[in-house]
């Protein structure tokens, strides 16, 4: 990386920079709203890393943030941090930003005493996490997907609805976090950041509880059966729900589990997706038990 570009740590005044970023890179619109969301350490155990660097007319030239996580594996608690919004100007490529703000981020993880790293990218990014940063593919998500109803009219959550109007067959909105949704890999405060960030909403069914986003596809965050043994049943119910909104797919997306062989019937097709990369720094971190569900995922 040349000497002439600048390194800041994210800050609120950096915002319109990486809104810019990402439509430049991306090709979307971010709120600056949801990015001080996204991007609100304070919601956090460990201090949140986010890097900006900045060409020399101090234009926004690439960005990359490491966003703080929660595990605990038999009553043990890790700290893990996965890499978001990892991106670069197109007029600045080659320039080994991406590879120089992943090796800055790495030390300053090591320095706030994180267990390990870890991130789903596309297949642009892959190989410079693999090849220039030394991350390794430790799973492959799992996606559990089914047909729906492919109506005309799929629709999406609204206001209305969240404030109190029943959907088919009384399902309702649950106005505040559930518990049984908010498992241990997640920090305090996780869904009320994704409320802030996506249009996704947790309803209640006869069986449990399910992580929704309502859309052409109904996609499945989490699930919160009222016991595991009724998990079929609340599935059944959840596809019911995306086939009476028009949805054209229903699916559900996670890292292997053992409960799946008996959640997901042969109405569920199974397909492999994204790799997870990670990249431990101490000994001992079980990352092939690292469990993400679809609801983790930025799309969510």
């Amino acid at each position: 990386m040349s000497l002439e570009y600048k390194v800041y740590y994210l800050e609120e005044n950096h915002f319109p920079a990486v809104a810019s970023l990402y439509k430049e890179v991306f090709g979307r619109h971010i709120s600056l709203s949801r990015l001080q969301a996204r991007f609100d350490g304070s919601q956090f155990e460990k201090p949140l890393i986010a890097l900006l660097a900045a060409a020399p007319d101090k234009s926004p030239a690439a960005f990359f943030a490491l966003l703080p996580m929660r595990f605990e594996f038999n009553g043990q608690v890790f700290h893990g941090a996965r890499a978001v919004d990892v991106m670069t100007h197109p007029d600045h490529r080659r320039q080994k930003l991406f590879t120089n703000l992943g090796l800055m981020a790495r030390r300053r993880a090591e320095e706030c005493g994180y267990d390990f790293l870890f991130t789903l990218p596309n297949e642009m990014a892959r190989p410079i996490f693999k090849k220039a940063l030394g991350w390794q593919t430790i799973q492959r998500l799992q996606r559990y997907q089914t047909d729906g109803a492919n109506l005309p009219w799929a629709k999406t959550f609204s206001r209305k609805e969240e404030k109190g109007t029943a959907f088919p067959d009384g399902i309702r909105f649950i106005q505040a976090s559930h518990p049984e949704l908010l498992t241990s890999s997640r920090w305090p405060g996780f869904f009320e950041y994704k409320r802030a960030s996506e249009d996704s909403r947790i309803l209640t069914f006869l069986h449990g509880a399910a992580w929704l986003q309502l859309g052409l596809d109904l996609k499945i965050g989490d699930l919160a059966p009222f016991s595991p043994a009724k998990a079929p049943d609340l599935l059944r119910e959840v596809a019911a729900f995306g086939r009476k909104c028009g949805c054209k797919k229903i699916w559900f997306e996670s890292t292997p589990f053992e409960e799946a062989k008996t959640w997901f019937g042969p109405e569920w097709k199974s397909i492999k997706t994204s790799q997870v990369l990670a990249l431990p720094l101490r000994e001992g971190v079980p990352l092939e038990r690292l469990f993400l569900t679809l609801a983790d995922l930025d799309g969510f």
